[in-house]
């Protein structure tokens, strides 16, 4: 083998193996899946999403992205606990929800990974929401969420963005 061959290989190896550690800091490339699955009904996928969650949430009590994706599942299931007639128990997980995503906010206010899944589970919760005051509130939550992170592109976002005018 060349030398310039040998180069291009390990260059190759090299971007191969930053891609895959990349991929692994992303967490919610580990749930979102199952997520996405549970959403659609799958009580297994949302139990394996939820502990994976739980898992890091054990090593790391201050993961804000596993805050925001517990707290999305909570409130997933706070609606599932309120059409089944359980008002009391969807208000306790859906206050808990909401503590989580809150608290994950005041952890990383300009994660991208956090704000998105917040302004996206408050989005969908403000349309079966009755109380016009409730309704505004999330309204605001979802609309500060998404300017923000629209604000704050991830860093390979930022050199794709057109240049503002002056």
């Amino acid at each position: 083998m060349t030398w310039r061959r040998s180069v291009a290989v390990a260059a190759l190896a090299a971007v191969g193996i930053a891609a895959a550690s990349l991929a692994q800091e992303r967490f919610d490339y580990q749930v979102r899946d199952d997520m996405f699955r549970a959403f659609g009904g799958n009580e297994a996928a949302f139990k394996n999403a939820m502990s994976i969650i739980d898992a890091k949430l054990r090593e790391d009590p201050d993961h804000a992205e596993a805050l925001v994706w517990r707290g999305a599942g909570r409130y997933w299931k706070a609606g599932q606990t309120f059409g089944a007639g359980d008002t009391a128990n969807a208000r306790v997980l859906a206050d808990a929800a909401m503590a989580d995503m809150d608290r994950a906010i005041a952890l990383q206010p300009s994660n991208i990974a956090v704000l998105i899944p917040r302004a996206t589970v408050l989005l969908a919760a403000a349309r079966y929401q009755r109380d016009p005051e409730r309704i505004r509130n999330l309204a605001t939550r979802v609309a500060v969420d998404f300017e923000t992170a629209l604000a704050n592109p991830p860093t390979r976002l930022r050199s794709a963005r057109p240049a503002q005018s002056q």
